[in-house]
C-alpha cells in the first residue's frame, strides 16, 4: 500500500485544496482564498497517499461552554475529498490522524457538523446538541420602547471587544455555545455573500459596556417583503432582549421576517405574544471526547448536587480512555480516578450526548447505547443535568 501522510498544507497545495473544496461544497473556486484566509492557512491539513492529496480538512481552535465552563475544543470544517478518491477510507484515516494529533496537543474535545453520520461515528463522534432555525414574522414582535438605561446606536468593528464580552456573559450561562475563536468571529462580521450591519445597545451607566447587539443583513424579496438574517444576536440582560425585540418590531413596515439560528432555549421566543413563528431543527452538532479524564474534570457541574458515579468506557482509538473510572462531583467540581465498579457502561460515542446533557442516561439505555442499573442511570442523569445544549454558530 502506498505510504500515507497527514500534514499541514504548503503553498503548492492550495490550488488542489481549493479545487477539492469547490467540488465537494459546490461553490466557485474563486471564493476559496477568502475562506482559507478566514480559517488561517496554519489550520489547514491534507491527507496524502502515494504522493497525491486525496483529502483535506480545516481545524478550528475554539472552546465549548458546557454548564458554565469553557472546555478547549478543536472544531473540524471543510472535510473534502475528490470524487475519484471517495469510498476508499481516506477521510476516515485522515480523521483518525487528526484526532491523534489534537489529543497529543492536549485538547479534551473535538466538535463538528456532519455531512454523513457513519464516517464520524466510526471515529467516535456523536450528536451532542442542536442548531435550530428560527423564523419570526416582523409583525409578531411586541411593540416595546427602548428600556430605560439603554442607548441604541449603529456599531462598527471597533466595538468588537465589547461585543465579545457581551457574548461571553450570555454563553457562560447557556449550554453548548462556542467559546469563539477568530475564525468564528470572522464568519459573523464577514459572512459569505452578505454585507451585514452591527447595532449595539449600550448601558448609559457605562459607555464601554455593550449589553445587547445584533449583526444583521437584509434581503429584499419585493417592495414590502424583506427578510432580515441575524448573523449573531445576543444579550447579557433581560432588558437587552426586550430592546432587541422592540428593535426588530421597528422594521414592521417592511414586512417579511427575521431569521436566525439558536439553541432550544432562545430567550427571545418567550417575549413573543402570539403563535405564528417557526422553530425547526436545522442540524445537530457532534462532539468527540478525546480525553475522558480531562473532559470530565473541566466540565461545569451542578453546584447543588454531589455524587459518585462509576463509569466503564470503551474507546477503540485511545487506550487511556478505555476501562473503569470513578467520577466524584461535589460543589460544582469533579475529580476522576481510574478504577471503580464500572456501573454505567458507555462507548466513547454514547458518552458525548450524556456529557453535554443532550440525552439523559435513561434515554441512552433505551436505545441500547448505555447499560446500568436504574439507580445508576438516575444518578448519571442528575449529575450531568444542564440546560438543553445548542449553539447559534455553524462552522
Amino acid at each position: 500500500m502506498p505510504e500515507a501522510h497527514y500534514r499541514p498544507v504548503c503553498e503548492a497545495d492550495m490550488d488542489v485544496f481549493a479545487n477539492m473544496a469547490s467540488v465537494s461544497f459546490s461553490f466557485d473556486v474563486k471564493e476559496a482564498p477568502e475562506w482559507f484566509e478566514k480559517a488561517g492557512h496554519e489550520n489547514m491539513r491534507v491527507w496524502e497517499r502515494g504522493g497525491q492529496i486525496v483529502a483535506g480538512l480545516i481545524r478550528v481552535p475554539m472552546g465549548l461552554w458546557i454548564a458554565g465552563s469553557s472546555i478547549s475544543t478543536v472544531g473540524v470544517s471543510g472535510v473534502v475529498t475528490p470524487p475519484e478518491a471517495r469510498n476508499q477510507g481516506h477521510c476516515k484515516e485522515m480523521m483518525r490522524q487528526f484526532l491523534i494529533e489534537e489529543k497529543a496537543k492536549g485538547a479534551p474535545l473535538s466538535s463538528l457538523y456532519a455531512a454523513t453520520f457513519h464516517l464520524y461515528r466510526s471515529v467516535g463522534y456523536e450528536h451532542a446538541g442542536a442548531w435550530n432555525k428560527i423564523e419570526v414574522p416582523l409583525q409578531l414582535f411586541p411593540r416595546v420602547s427602548l428600556p430605560e438605561g439603554l442607548e441604541l446606536r449603529e456599531g462598527c468593528l471597533d466595538d468588537l471587544p465589547a461585543i465579545k464580552l457581551c457574548y461571553e456573559k450570555r454563553a457562560r450561562i447557556a449550554n453548548g455555545m462556542l467559546d469563539r475563536g477568530d475564525y468564528i468571529w470572522k464568519r459573523i462580521v464577514r459572512p459569505h455573500q452578505a454585507t451585514p450591519r452591527i447595532w449595539v445597545f449600550e448601558s448609559k451607566s457605562s459607555s464601554t459596556e455593550v449589553e445587547a447587539y445584533v449583526v444583521l443583513s437584509a434581503k429584499r424579496k419585493s417592495d414590502l417583503d424583506v427578510d432580515y438574517t441575524l448573523h449573531d444576536v445576543q444579550s447579557s440582560s433581560p432588558r437587552g432582549y426586550q430592546a432587541l425585540a422592540g428593535f426588530f418590531r421597528s422594521f414592521y413596515s417592511m414586512g417579511g421576517q427575521v431569521i436566525w439560528h439558536s439553541g432550544p432555549d432562545d430567550p427571545i421566543l418567550p417575549l413573543l405574544p402570539e403563535r405564528g413563528y417557526k422553530v425547526e431543527l436545522d442540524d445537530e452538532w457532534m462532539i468527540r471526547i478525546l480525553d475522558v479524564r480531562a473532559a470530565l474534570q473541566q466540565r461545569g457541574w451542578p453546584k447543588g448536587r454531589s455524587g459518585e458515579l462509576h463509569l466503564k468506557i470503551e474507546d477503540p482509538l485511545f487506550e487511556d480512555n478505555n476501562g473503569c473510572f470513578v467520577l466524584r462531583v461535589k460543589n460544582g467540581q469533579a475529580t476522576v480516578e481510574l478504577g471503580g465498579q464500572g456501573g454505567l457502561e458507555l462507548s466513547i460515542n454514547s458518552l458525548a450526548p450524556l456529557y453535554t446533557a443532550h440525552r439523559c442516561a435513561e434515554s441512552l439505555a433505551l436505545s441500547g447505547q448505555a447499560k446500568g442499573a436504574p439507580e445508576t442511570l438516575a444518578l448519571a442523569t442528575a449529575l450531568f443535568a444542564a440546560p438543553a445544549p445548542g449553539m447559534p454558530d455553524m462552522f
